[in-house]
């Protein structure tokens, strides 16, 4: 009977919870204790929740959460004497718990790069996305020109995106969510609301370092906490809780110190082999932008035009355009294409 009864229950979570229109969007009670799943997530590899609005809600949901428990629990009148000797503990955690708020806030209202006509928050792309406009039409022209008669449509060494129409610059991508090429694309975070890419990714950065730091505080002071206080049941759950999330949290982190290290974004680390930029003239591997530690970590934290040399390929292109035509290659056109 009892297992008849669980077994009922069970088919009823999956029904609404698998249902495209539950708050979940089409995520299924299985996915959300799936780690491959949150994995994908994290990493920008599924589409499955980029447009939902959960992920960004449940982020702030547990920072808010988290950010009670000082004023509610630690700072009270009745146990703060328990915690008066900790206030290089306490100092740690607020401050981390503050950077975490800023950069956070940051991540989400900066834009990412985007590359359009509309994007006012950095007149650079804006300006860029003219240049790059009119490059892509006159490319078109030129692939027009050089189509033979027998109807074999000729290829061209210049990448395009056929949704944003505009030629592609080095090391971006066009962001489904966004609908834009975003410069430095890195990934579309739900988790942030936002794409992240060439002037938002030290904001990120450093919301994962705050992020863990934070973390690594809360569960200090809470065990401290306990084994003064004796047990709470609101601060015991409070660190199980904190304690799952901490380990996604330092993978992320690490994962992303290993990519400033190198100098890389997610998507050219997940997709290094399909880039004709990150490979040697015997098509191997090579990453050209690997400078050395302290020059990868300057153009990450420290973000311009030259990060990704947009600006100076335009006009490079048009100057060997102007002195000796389009080179036109043997490859299709489509393999250019998103």
């Amino acid at each position: 009977m009892v297992v008849a009864h669980t077994s009922c229950i069970w088919q009823i979570i999956r029904l609404h919870t698998g249902n495209k229109n539950s708050i979940f969007g089409n995520v299924s009670a299985l996915d959300m204790i799936n780690p491959l799943k949150w994995k994908s997530w994290l990493m920008g590899g599924s589409r499955t929740i980029e447009h939902a609005k959960w992920p960004f809600l449940f982020v702030m949901f547990n920072m808010t959460v988290g950010g009670l428990v000082y004023p509610f629990r630690i700072f009270s009148d009745s146990i703060s004497p328990a915690m008066s000797d900790c206030t290089f503990l306490h100092m740690f955690s607020i401050t981390n718990m503050i950077a975490m708020w800023v950069f956070f806030l940051l991540t989400y209202k900066t834009e990412a790069g985007g590359v359009a006509s509309n994007n006012e928050e950095t007149p650079s792309c804006k300006v860029l996305h003219g240049h790059l406009t009119k490059e892509y039409e006159e490319t078109l022209e030129a692939l027009g020109a050089e189509t033979g008669q027998d109807g074999l449509v000729a290829s061209i060494s210049t990448p395009l995106c056929h949704s944003c129409h505009i030629t592609k610059p080095i090391r971006s991508k066009h962001c489904r969510v966004t609908r834009r090429c975003v410069l430095m694309f890195d990934h579309y975070c739900p988790f942030v609301g936002n794409a992240v890419g060439l002037y938002n990714y030290r904001y990120f950065f450093m919301y994962l370092l705050c992020h863990c730091f934070t973390e690594v505080g809360y569960i200090i002071t809470g065990w401290i906490y306990l084994s003064r206080k004796g047990f709470d049941w609101y601060m015991f759950l409070s660190l199980v809780y904190v304690g799952i999330f901490i380990v996604p949290g330092l993978m992320m982190l690490s994962y992303h110190m290993q990519l400033v290290s190198k100098n890389l974004t997610t998507n050219e680390h997940q997709n290094m082999y399909r880039y004709d930029y990150l490979k040697d003239s015997s098509g191997r591997y090579k990453n050209n932008f690997d400078g050395g530690l302290m020059h990868n970590f300057y153009m990450r934290m420290f973000p311009s035009e030259d990060s990704n040399k947009t600006l100076a390929e335009v006009r490079e292109r048009a100057e060997r355009k102007g002195g000796g035509g389009r080179q036109v290659e043997e490859e299709r056109l489509l393999n250019n294409m998103l």
